[in-house]
C-alpha cells in the first residue's frame, strides 16, 4: 500500500535535485546564509510558477480532450488501451491486495479453524472425560455408608494379617498340607 507513496516521493526528490544542488554547492563554498536564503526564495518562486503552469496546462488539456474535441480523447484511449485499462482499474490495487493478503489469510483461517475444531477441541474433550470416567468408576464406593467402609477395612486388615502370618511362618503352610 505504500508503493504509490514511494513512487511519488522519489519523483519529488528527482524534481527537486536541480534546485537543491545549487543551494548545496553554495553552502559548500561557504557563501553567506543570506545568499542561500535569496537562492531558496528564488527557487521557491520558480517552483510556484512552474506548478501553476503545469496545473493550468492539465486543466486546458482536459477541457480540449473532453469538452471541445471528444474524438481526441477517444483516439488517445484507443492508442493507449493498456494504460487506460490500468488507470480505469485504479492500478488494480484492490485485486493485488486481495490476492496477496486477503485470500491467503482467509485460507489460513479456515485451516486453523479446522485444526481448532477437530484437534484441539477433541483433545480438550478427551482430557475432560478422564476425571468424569474415574468419578463414575469410584461412584459405587462413594455411597457414604460407614458399614461398607468398615467392612472393607476389616477385610483388608484380615488379608494383610494372613499374608504376614504365612510370610513370617512359612512352615505353617507346610503343616496345612
Amino acid at each position: 500500500m505504500n508503493l504509490p507513496l514511494v513512487v511519488l516521493a522519489v519523483g519529488a526528490l528527482a524534481a527537486g535535485i536541480p534546485f537543491v544542488s545549487d543551494l548545496i554547492a553554495q553552502a559548500a563554498l561557504g557563501h553567506a546564509p543570506e545568499k542561500l536564503s535569496e537562492a531558496a526564495e528564488h527557487t521557491h518562486h520558480l517552483v510556484m510558477i512552474l506548478s501553476g503552469i503545469v496545473g493550468l496546462s492539465g486543466i486546458l488539456l482536459a477541457y480540449v480532450t473532453h469538452a471541445w474535441k471528444r474524438e481526441l480523447s477517444e483516439a488517445a484511449a484507443n492508442s493507449f488501451r493498456l494504460s487506460v485499462r490500468v488507470l480505469a482499474g485504479k492500478w488494480f490495487v484492490d485485486e493485488l491486495y486481495d490476492a496477496a493478503f486477503v485470500r491467503p489469510l482467509r485460507a489460513l483461517g479456515v485451516a486453523l479453524d479446522f485444526i481448532d475444531l477437530h484437534v484441539v477441541d477433541r483433545a480438550v474433550r478427551l482430557l475432560a472425560a478422564i476425571p468424569v470416567a474415574l468419578g463414575r468408576l469410584s461412584r459405587e464406593e462413594q455411597t457414604g455408608r460407614l458399614q461398607g467402609h468398615a467392612l472393607a477395612m476389616v477385610t483388608g486388615l484380615a488379608l494383610i494379617a494372613v499374608f504376614l502370618f504365612f510370610a513370617l511362618h512359612p512352615s505353617a503352610l507346610v503343616l496345612a498340607k
